[in-house]
């Protein structure tokens, strides 16, 4: 890692981009590869830090992959490394063509039309899905993508299908937030496009813009206002152009594109952390990973690319294709931990993938193939929470990592600071910071409350008694959302400062 040095004392371990999914975080198992940033903390008032650590906060600790096959089987595979420790399976996900899917916040919910499943994957027994898990959407003749998301403290799931319609459903407030689709629909309508959608579909969480395409149409919808909106006027890249590599980034899903003859022709819709859209033409499909900031691109071979690319450096530079296993990859979708998980139509295989240096995208890619389903994973397009809403988010610190800690010397104190987004509220509200420290391989102390927490870059002292006086090398640091709210998507980044 590029770590600025100076003079030894406090060490600040910053961690930027709360944009992930949730998860159950009772497991601690995180094996990807951060990404070292630039230090973004100097000249700040109380800032006497003298090394920085920067990277991504992971809310995945154990992770969650879940396929479903053409034969209507799902199935959950608990990854821990590079090995699957669980698979739970269930079946009879009947209907039509492929499947779209998305991972809630409690679950999980998977559309082959003209039925929608949901799954608990603690309280639905394995085996034959209920039919009280299932909703049919009569009216659908093709696809329905889905998405999840929340609007001011309440949950709602989206099912868009057809000439641009869709319908949203409410969830339960309490885990694990089914569906509430027995009763009317929150909001419901139609686009009235000319070509169909639902094919494949992004949601932007940050801008809560819903984005769906089939057949080189498609457009937007404005999850707060539930309102058409014009793709090139929301979303963050719709203007850019590369110069060269234009093809991956000169097309939106807009109908209106079609008249001028430009065809998005990607098979699956993705986008980034930030909203940028990707839809390239020749690509299969895509997914960002924020800790090294690389779009990964299927489209025969797999290429790895600096997410600006996309959105901001008309000259990309610093990216590289590279062969795929036998069979390609098809379905993509990002751990958040510096990992893609990849699965190849067919045969089933599902591949863990990683670059072999995050700061070198040249230097070679690792494929790992950790499963094989047994069927055909046609289904998109989240399949692993990459694109959920954040709501808690827990990250294992190791401060051998920093030059100049000295393990052999105690830590005199911590402290604790966050940044939050631009544009976002600067008072920490309905959210809690727990942290515990502790040696690697000793037992894990209980996690103690950080607080009262101060406003946007104020300094928190850290009083658990396991951080401070003695010899730590690790550190775990846990944020949750606390009454129902969603204030946790405006914080970027938080700190951990500790003095030796």
């Amino acid at each position: 890692m590029n770590v600025k040095k100076g003079l030894a004392g406090i060490f600040i371990f910053v961690i930027i981009g709360i944009t992930i999914s949730s998860c159950k975080c009772s497991d601690s198992n995180f094996s990807g590869v951060s990404k070292t940033r630039p230090p973004t903390t100097g000249g700040d008032p109380g800032d006497d830090a003298k090394g920085v650590i920067s990277r991504t906060l992971n809310s995945v600790t154990s992770h969650k992959i879940w396929i479903v096959t053409s034969a209507g089987v799902a199935k959950r595979l608990t990854l821990e490394g590079n090995e699957v420790k669980e698979t739970r399976s269930w079946s009879g996900l009947d209907g039509n063509l492929g499947t779209r899917t998305y991972v809630t916040e409690g679950g999980f919910i998977a559309a082959r039309f003209p039925n929608i499943y949901f799954i608990d994957p603690d309280g639905t027994p394995q085996g034959p899905i209920p039919a009280s898990n299932k909703k049919v959407i009569s009216e659908a003749t093709d696809r329905i993508c889905l998405a999840s998301y929340k609007r001011g403290d309440k949950r709602f799931m989206l099912a868009a299908w057809g000439k641009g319609a869709y319908r949203e459903f409410p969830l339960a407030d309490t885990p694990p937030y089914r569906p509430m689709w027995d009763g009317a629909a929150s909001h419901e309508g139609t686009l009235g496009l000319a070509a169909l959608w639902g094919y494949s579909c992004f949601i932007d969480q940050k801008r809560m813009v819903f984005y769906s395409q089939h057949g080189g149409g498609g457009n937007a919808l404005d999850l707060n206002t539930m309102q058409k909106v014009n793709p090139e006027s929301v979303a963050p890249n719709a203007k850019f152009v590369s110069v060269n590599i234009p093809p991956l980034t000169k097309v939106i899903p807009l109908t209106s594109l079609l008249t001028k003859g430009i065809t998005p022709s990607s098979y699956a819709i993705a986008g980034d952390a930030n909203g940028n859209i990707i839809n390239g033409v020749g690509v299969y499909t895509a997914s960002h990973d924020p800790i090294s900031d690389t779009i990964w691109v299927s489209k025969g071979k797999i290429g790895v690319y600096p997410a600006s690319c996309f959105s901001s450096t008309p000259n990309c530079a610093g990216f590289a294709e590279y062969d795929p296993p036998a069979g390609g990859i098809g379905p993509m979708s990002a751990l958040k931990d510096g990992r893609i998980i990849g699965a190849t139509r067919t045969s089933g295989n599902i591949y863990v993938m990683s670059l072999k240096n995050p700061a070198d995208r040249t230097a070679g890619i690792n494929v790992t193939k950790i499963a094989s389903v047994g069927g055909d994973p046609y289904m998109y397009t989240d399949f692993t929470g990459a694109t959920l809403y954040v709501s808690n988010a827990e990250q294992t610190f190791d401060f051998g990592e920093a030059p100049g800690f000295v393990p052999d010397k105690a830590v005199v104190g911590s402290k604790f600071r966050w940044t939050a987004k631009g544009g976002a509220s600067t008072e920490w509200k309905s959210m809690k910071v727990e942290i515990r420290c502790y040696n690697d391989g000793a037992a894990k102390p209980e996690f103690v409350e950080v607080g009262p927490v101060g406003s946007d870059r104020a300094i928190t002292p850290i009083n658990a008694p396991s951080c401070a006086g003695k010899k730590i090398n690790r550190a775990d640091v846990r944020v949750s959302q606390l009454d129902n709210a969603s204030t946790m998507v405006g914080v970027d980044r938080i700190e951990v400062l500790l003095d030796q």
